[in-house]
């Protein structure tokens, strides 16, 4: 342990926290360290010199410090390097953690933290320190931590725990707790009956030392017994090493964020709202690196009615790839609105690109018509899409591939792009994706879209529902895919909490589909390359409930929650009354705020499907769910709506954006004019 070791603070002391201020810190480091050198000067005259050879103990601490190192460097998402720290801690180490993050360091992790045992909740965040994980060997312990904190959270002017030991970079135990600090952190004198024996201590708080700085705070609990010196030490020695991979893992999500910042620039944000179907759209970094990759999709309104759907695939990573990549799709959207056929579109982008000097991409373009319920697409070298269309089999469109683009035609000859076309009767839904979804090292393109194919047809189950990976064993959370957060302009929201467990439901969103589909993939945790994905789910006609545009006053969510319940008691949807009219208040409300002109408020029911629409002008804002402090007013409306509804999103309009919300009728029957997809024979 390091003679700057901060021990037994106010261990004895009865008053409040400003009873221990920086001047006793120091005067009680002083004197530990003087009664530490005293005690090894009279251990040495009594029994010599110690050994140098290591002991049992030792060795064993030896091979625990490797075996962490080694699991804490698997992983370079700081989220998965915080549940690493924490299943390292307990039970071996401790019988409970607290992990707090500096609020720079917690800006890189994911809106929710675990609590071992089932329960999860926001991160409790005071600004400067943030406790991202809470984990005890008793649920019930780790939820009343957890309240605790938010009742009175760690503040970096404190004089003790997380921020004395963010402040100073030192260590901070109490072989038991004072009076003053149970009175601080028992949310009542119930709670503190009943958790007696975990508030009395001991309590070790270690730093996370990594990039120059201290990163965060290991705060380890223990029941029935205290911490040793050994101990103490063990747990100094394991915080540097998480402090280390929380940095290197703090400092590549930076790079990757400007990568997606960047990508983020040269795709569209949000899909445009169509007649007579849904869209969603997806895109995937690979994490094996930080460059910006090729991968492009769009979707092109056309004045006619119709729409355009494209996603293609530029070889290569890095700026040049991401700037042919801009290119083309600038070229394509140019080519689309001018009302290029597919075939003609690509003959004319594989011009833009031989031009451009791209040695290799491929492009799938299509023209979707709600009129008509039919899809005309071709392809330069590209995956042909996936169809599920109701009483058919799940199967890969027939078409001719025409030359990818970059091939010099002076050898392989000049090609014609033939069109292919397909009808969607509604419940129909097709999917347009790159070669991540169904490519790696360790699966062949075939087995890929085998896989996918089967997996959408309910013919087999998932990979991830039936493996997980090899470090389940140490974090003991469930298997599947480690990426970094998808961009999903699609949805403004995180995958459903329950998805069909084999098949597609032709009653879910696009957004449901492209889930579905990325279970299928079983991307292994560093992806190799990038995934971008499109889906178009096609629908009926709907009744018809409500249509009503409203003056952007603080009135309007008070109407619209008035309106709509009118309309379901109307035909009898009591059960959606309550839901529909909490969501519709919160979203409208959202659109009060912001929105520059009237408000429309519309719901069409299609089969069991309720579907709300929020439409207004102001097309610059787009909501998204955000983290809001204790004292905020605002920001736990699309928290809410994330919650309550089935599925929701963020869609472009002609004028704005639309925002909208799906629930279920649980006494409806299933959609009559969507049956479920067969398999293939």
């Amino acid at each position: 342990m390091d003679e700057g070791t901060v021990r037994a603070v106010g261990a004895q002391g009865s008053g409040g926290p400003g009873a221990v201020g920086r001047h006793a810190v120091a005067r009680v480091t002083r004197l530990a360290g003087r009664a530490r050198t005293a005690l090894r000067r009279a251990d040495l005259r009594r029994t010599g010199p110690r050994s140098t050879g290591a002991g049992p103990a030792d060795e064993t601490a030896a091979a625990f410090l490797a075996e962490a190192s080694a699991i804490l460097a698997s992983s370079l998402d700081p989220r998965h390097v915080v549940d690493f720290i924490a299943s390292l801690t307990v039970p071996r180490l401790s019988d409970g953690i607290m992990i707090f993050l500096t609020a720079e360091t917690a800006a890189t992790l994911p809106g929710e933290v675990g609590v071992q045992g089932g329960a999860a909740g926001l991160a409790v965040d005071s600004g400067q320190i943030r406790l991202v994980a809470t984990v005890h060997r008793e649920a019930r312990v780790a939820a009343y931590l957890t309240t605790a904190e938010s009742l009175r959270p760690a503040r970096i002017e404190d004089d003790f725990g997380p921020g004395l030991v963010v402040r100073t970079g030192q260590t901070w135990y109490l072989p038991y707790l004072p009076a003053w600090m149970e009175t601080l952190i028992r949310p009542s004198e119930l709670a503190l009956n009943r958790f007696e024996d975990v508030t009395r201590g001991p309590v070790l708080g270690v730093p996370m030392p990594g990039a120059g700085r201290v990163l965060g705070v290991i705060l380890a609990t223990r029941v029935d017994r205290r911490f040793s010196d050994d101990d103490i030490s063990l747990i100094e020695a394991f915080g540097r090493r998480a402090g280390l991979a929380l940095g290197n893992a703090v400092v590549h999500h930076g790079a990757l964020e400007s990568a997606l910042t960047l990508q983020r620039s040269l795709l569209p944000t949000h899909p445009p709202a169509i007649a007579g179907g849904e869209l969603a759209m997806r895109y995937l970094p690979a994490t094996a690196g930080t460059q910006v990759g090729g991968d492009l999709y769009d979707v092109v309104p056309l004045p006619d009615g119709r729409v355009g759907l494209a996603i293609g695939d530029v070889m290569g990573r890095g700026l040049g790839a991401a700037a042919q990549m801009g290119q083309l799709r600038a070229a394509l959207r140019a080519f689309a609105l001018a009302g290029t056929e597919p075939g003609d579109l690509l003959t004319g982008l594989a011009r833009v690109a031989s031009s451009l000097d791209v040695s290799f991409a491929t492009c799938l373009y299509g023209v979707y018509d709600p009129a008509t319920s039919r899809l005309r697409f071709a392809s330069a070298g590209h995956f042909p899409p996936l169809l599920v269309i109701p009483g058919r089999p799940v199967a890969y469109a027939e078409l001719e591939p025409g030359l990818c683009f970059g091939v010099d035609e002076t050898i392989a000859g000049p090609t014609a792009y033939e069109e292919t076309t397909v009808e969607l009767p509604p419940g129909s839904a097709v999917l347009f994706f790159t070669d991540g979804l169904v490519e790696s090292r360790r699966q062949p393109v075939d087995d890929g879209m085998e896989q996918l194919r089967a997996v959408l047809a309910g013919e087999r189950p998932p990979p991830g529902a039936e493996a997980s990976v090899d470090l389940d064993l140490v974090t003991g959370r469930p298997g599947g895919s480690v990426r970094p957060p998808a961009l999903s302009p699609g949805r403004a929201t995180s995958a459903p909490a329950h998805r069909p467990a084999v098949g597609w439901d032709p009653c879910r969103t696009p957004a449901d589909l492209i889930d579905l589909a990325l279970e299928a993939a079983d991307s292994p945790e560093l992806g190799e390359d990038d995934i971008a994905i499109l889906a178009l789910v096609t629908r009926g006609r709907s009744v018809a409930l409500l249509d009503v545009v409203l003056d952007a006053t603080e009135t309007a969510p008070a109407q619209a929650r008035n309106l709509l319940g009118d309309a379901l008691r109307g035909q009898g949807l009591t059960a959606l009354v309550d839901d529909a009219r909490l969501l519709l208040t919160e979203i409208v409300t959202n659109a009060v705020r912001y929105a520059r002109s009237d408000i429309r408020v519309s719901a069409g029911l299609d089969g069991h499907r309720l579907r709300v629409d929020v439409d207004d002008r102001e097309g610059g804002v787009r909501p998204r769910p955000i983290r809001p402090r204790n004292d905020d007013e605002f920001g736990r409306g699309l928290l809410i709506v994330d919650a309550v509804a089935r599925s929701w999103g963020v869609e472009s309009t002609v004028v704005g954006k639309r925002v909208w919300f799906d629930l279920l009728d649980p006494d409806g029957g299933g959609d009559p004019a969507a049956a479920a997809p067969t398999g293939a024979v």
